[in-house]
């Protein structure tokens, strides 16, 4: 009986330990779109205004005026696993939200 509580209080330490994880690990990603979508959103009109129209310039110009922002947040907030794409994602939607906004959609 004893053995059970043990294994019981274990696998429960264990399973609220990974929740808290996964919980500080979504909060951690979250702080890092929030700041590429602003990144995103002060330099969208500087790649406008050097004539970026495709979505790929237009990452590529966005990427390289929020890198340091997303290294130094990266560094800060430490460890967290960021999904393949995400960047790109977010950076495309701020990209087209910007484009729509701007010819009156």
């Amino acid at each position: 009986m004893k053995r059970v509580a043990i294994a019981i209080g274990l696998f429960v330490a264990a399973t609220s330990w990974s929740a808290n994880a996964q919980s500080d690990g979504r909060d951690k990603i979250e702080t890092i779109v929030s700041d590429l979508r602003a990144c995103a959103r002060t330099n969208a009109e500087s790649a406008k205004a050097a004539g970026i129209a495709a979505a790929n310039d237009a990452f590529a110009h966005l990427y390289s005026r929020c890198q340091s922002m997303i290294e130094d947040d990266l560094k800060r907030l430490a460890p967290v696993a960021i999904p393949p794409g995400l960047f790109r994602i977010v950076l495309r939607d701020e990209w087209t939200t910007f484009i729509t906004r701007r010819n009156g959609h």
